[in-house]
C-alpha cells in the first residue's frame, strides 16, 4: 500500500518519487522508513545530536549541525521549528538517474517491507537540509514514547536553493525519534581497569618493600 506522505516541496523538485509503498501501514514499534536517534549529554542532560535516516530510493542519512538549540524540560525536548541538518550519506556527488531499494523493518509490529523507486533529475554536488519535528502540534518530541500525533518534515535543497525533495510524514502513537543508549563500560572493560589497578598497587608495594 502507498505510504501516506505529503509532498511539502514543489512539482519540479529534482527527486521525483514514483513508488513509496509498504507491505502494511501504519508501523508500530518504530517509525520505519524515516527514523532518528537523539543523543544527550550524560552530565547536563542537554540534547547534543540528532541523527535521522530516510529510506527513499537510497539511504539518506542526516546529522544535526552544531548545537541543536533544544530546551529539555519535564520530559519534553523543545526544538526550533526548522533544524539545520548535514547530509552524511549518500556521498556526494550523487549522479542523476533512477534510485531504487527495498528495506524490511523487523523491529516494527508486524515487520514491514518498504519498496521505493525515485528518479534524480540532475547530479547533486552540494546540498543543505532541514528537519522539523512535532508532537501534538508542538515543535519537538517527548523523551519517553507517549501516545499522540507525531510529525516529521525533512527538506533537502541544493546550495542554489533548488528543491531536491520535501517529505512530510505523520504517525499516531509512534515516535520518529528514539534515544541513543548511554555508553557504559562492559564487564570486560571493568575487569581490565581492575587488573591495571592491581598491577599498579602491586608494583608500588614491591617498590616500597625493595627500598625497605
Amino acid at each position: 500500500m502507498p505510504i501516506p506522505w505529503k509532498n511539502c516541496g514543489k512539482a519540479g523538485d529534482i527527486l521525483s518519487v514514483q513508488t513509496w509503498d509498504a507491505s502494511s501501514w501504519p508501523p508500530a514499534g518504530t517509525s520505519g522508513p524515516l527514523a532518528g536517534t537523539a543523543t544527550f549529554d550524560q552530565g547536563t542532560g542537554a540534547l547534543t545530536k540528532l541523527l535521522v535516516v530516510l529510506f527513499l530510493g537510497t539511504k539518506w542519512v542526516f546529522e544535526s549541525v552544531g548545537d541543536p538549540g533544544a530546551t529539555v524540560a519535564s520530559g519534553f525536548v523543545t526544538l526550533p521549528s526548522s533544524l539545520p541538518m548535514a547530509l552524511v550519506a549518500p556521498p556526494l556527488p550523487l549522479s542523476a538517474g533512477p534510485l531504487s531499494r527495498t528495506d524490511t523493518f523487523s523491529s516494527t509490529v508486524p515487520p514491514i517491507t518498504v519498496l521505493s523507486h525515485a528518479n534524480l533529475g540532475q547530479n547533486l554536488t552540494s546540498v543543505t537540509a532541514s528537519l522539523g519535528l512535532t508532537y501534538n502540534g508542538m515543535s519537538g518530541f517527548p523523551i519517553a514514547p507517549t501516545a499522540g500525533t507525531y510529525g516529521a518534515m525533512l527538506q533537502l535543497l541544493t546550495q542554489q536553493s533548488a528543491g531536491v525533495f520535501c517529505i512530510d510524514l505523520e504517525l499516531t502513537d509512534t515516535p520518529f525519534i528514539g534515544i541513543a543508549s548511554a555508553a557504559i563500560p562492559t564487564l570486560s572493560e571493568w575487569a581490565q581497569i581492575g587488573m591495571v589497578i592491581l598491577l599498579v598497587v602491586g608494583g608500588l608495594l614491591a617498590l616500597r618493600h625493595r627500598r625497605a
